[in-house]
């Protein structure tokens, strides 16, 4: 009797990286633990609903993982995936997935499948391009794609309606789809550290856009209509955010008009001191002005440490 107990408690349990897993529980915490492969049996846990895998070694992902319909929170950072399984677009409860600081050139068109996502994490990778199919994750809200290879991005992400937030620095991308404008819900766009020379006239449909980064890239020109952004905001964003040398910067500067921003000037800052002939300062609001004075004795201040005088 005795045997047989110890026997059919087996049959309920499964063994991962040295850990004794019960079958029926809801979370599961393996981070930290250098696994380096992931058995077939992770598949069997089908009431899963957190999995943390962070900090391992996994290259890759047994397609069994495609079994756990019920989870809900999926985080593999800090690994060294390649790839993933076309089995991970069968986690239809997903809200979470965390693939940061791995090695992955691309991702499954399958990844499209997951309709309840809501966070989609794939900063510093390798991706070289965007599955069309992303535009199908409807729910999503954020979306984080920095530290990659980006050159472009598909028009479909024009689809994702509730996106509040897309990360896309320190990309290498050129240009942006026209299709961007539609993404009525989102907040936060950063653009910084790509290869930028211009920005499609739709960003000026983003009417709840709250915070645009697009410092470090070779703009040689801006759309005239930005809207609902205030000057603290303009003057943040497009001038204390460059990068500090001992070259001469650029900067923009940008009049409200009833919450719709006219790019005026791109000068070039020389000593503290913008050098523009037709930079017809007088013109602009005294808010911005005021800001604009606070940034260049910033910027002297800022001299002075990197110069010393």
């Amino acid at each position: 009797m005795e045997k047989d107990g110890s026997s059919k408690k087996r049959k309920v349990r499964i063994v991962i990286a040295g850990k004794d897993i019960q079958l029926n529980q809801d979370e599961l915490y393996l981070s930290l633990n250098q696994i380096t492969s992931l058995p077939a049996e992770i598949g069997k846990l089908s009431a899963l609903k957190n999995l943390w895998l962070s900090d391992n070694q996994l290259t890759s992902l047994p397609a069994e993982l495609g079994n756990l319909i019920a989870l809900k929170f999926l985080f593999l950072t800090k690994n060294r995936l390649t790839s993933l399984p076309a089995e991970i677009g069968n986690l239809c409860a997903l809200k979470l997935l965390d693939l940061c600081k791995n090695q992955l050139a691309s991702l499954p068109a399958e990844i499209g499948n997951l309709c309840a996502l809501k966070n989609l994490f794939l900063g510093d990778n390798q991706l070289t391009s965007l599955p069309a199919e992303l535009g199908n994750l409807t729910a999503l809200e954020d979306l984080c794609l920095d530290g990659n290879q980006l050159i472009s991005l598909p028009a479909e992400l024009g689809k994702l309606s509730a996106l509040k937030e897309l990360w896309l620095n320190r990309n290498q991308i050129t240009s942006l789809p026209a299709e961007l404008g539609n993404l009525t819900a989102l907040k936060k766009l950063d653009l910084s550290n790509n290869k930028l020379t211009s920005l499609p006239a739709e960003i000026g449909k983003l009417s709840a856009l709250e915070t645009l980064f697009i410092y470090n890239n070779p703009f040689t020109s801006l759309p005239s209509r930005i809207t609902r952004w205030t000057a603290k905001q303009c003057i943040e964003y497009f001038l204390t955010k460059l990068p500090w040398s001992k070259q001469n910067h650029q900067f923009y500067a940008l009049s409200i008009r009833r919450e719709i921003f006219t790019l005026l000037m791109i000068a070039s800052v020389k000593n503290g001191i913008p050098r523009h002939p037709e930079a017809p300062f007088y013109k602009l609001p005294k808010e911005i002005l005021y800001y604009i004075f606070y940034f260049m004795t910033n910027l002297k201040n800022k001299r002075k440490n990197i110069y010393g005088s």
